[in-house]
Parts: C-alpha cells; structure tokens; sequence
C-alpha cells in the first residue's frame, strides 16, 4: 500500500454446490525474510457455494519491517450450513487499469441484471503479475444494488506496482442474508 503499510488477500475456494458457512474467523500472519513474526490481523469471513472467495485485509502496519510471506488460517472448523438461495450474479463491464501522476487505479461498473435488489455488499479487486503472483489488491463497499441496477467502483493505490499487471480479478461478495 505505502511503506510500512500492507495488505493481505488469500482465495478460499469451495466446490459445494450447497453448503456455505458464516462467520468463520480467520487469522493473517506476516512474516520477515528471517522468518522472524511482523504482524498479525484476524477477522471473520463467509464462503459461498461454488465459489472462489477472497479474503482481504488492509491497512496492516509493519513500520519499517517488510514481509516477504504471509500464513493464513482459519482459526475454528468452519460450521458449514445448506445454502439453497439462489446468489445474484453481477457482471463487472467497463474495466479500465489506468495510471495518474505515476499512481494506478481500478475503475468498472458493477451491474445487477437480476430482478433482486442486492443490499449492500464488499468488491475485492486483485492484480496478478505474469508468474500468477498478486501484485496488489484492494477493497471497497458498494451500498447496494437496485434490480437490474448498475454502481460505479474505483480501486486506487498510493504506490506504483512492483510488476506489470497481466490479470485482474474482481470479485462481488455476496452471500444470501449477509449485509456488510
């Protein structure tokens, strides 16, 4: 993000076609070329059926140390639950990867072409270099979504990437009964 500030995303795929699990709590910990600890951030996530689901922490403070790797685990079984309810399926248009005064941005439009209204939601976007690796990643919260409605989104960061960017994942994360 900037020097001493980081963030942390890992992709938490399930293959269920019905199960989902909530409130899961989860613990990133990063860690220095020494393998000496550099700091620690928990929360609580859910998965979706059939899902790839990112998990995304940011603003983690290192002061002057610089992780070079991450563990992620989650620190209870997560409780897994029938998920029958059908997820609205958003489509991302308009992606555009842009650069101003040397610093990148992220603009798309999210639209809702289902007939249900989506009430508010988290978008992480993630930027992968030619080897597959994140070279960054980010998250904003839309309000909602009217049916068949459409919401601008804007990712920006204060530091030019370290790579070229050859792959961009955004991805809604919307679960049934879930407001964020």
């Amino acid at each position: 993000v900037s020097p001493g500030v980081y963030s942390a995303v890992a992709y938490v795929e399930n293959p269920n076609l019905t199960s989902a699990a909530y409130n899961i709590p989860y613990t990133f910990r990063l860690y220095d070329s020494k393998n000496v600890f550099v700091a620690e951030r928990s929360g609580f996530t859910s998965i979706a059926p059939i899902a790839a689901t990112p998990i995304f922490e940011g603003g983690i403070v290192t002061k002057e140390r610089k992780p070079v790797r991450v563990d992620f685990k989650f620190t209870n079984t997560p409780k897994w639950f029938l998920s029958v309810k059908q997820v609205p399926k958003i489509s991302i248009e308009n992606q555009a990867l842009s650069e101003e005064n040397g610093l990148p941005s992220l603009s798309a439009t999210l639209r809702n072409p289902s007939l249900q209204v989506i009430p508010r939601f988290e978008v992480i976007a993630t930027l992968f270099d030619i080897n597959g690796n994140a070279v960054a990643s980010s998250k904003t919260v839309v309000d909602g979504l009217s049916s068949e409605g459409s919401a601008p989104i804007v990712f920006s960061w204060r530091e030019p990437f370290v790579s070229p960017v050859v792959k961009i994942d955004i991805i809604p994360k919307i679960f049934p009964g879930i407001q964020y």
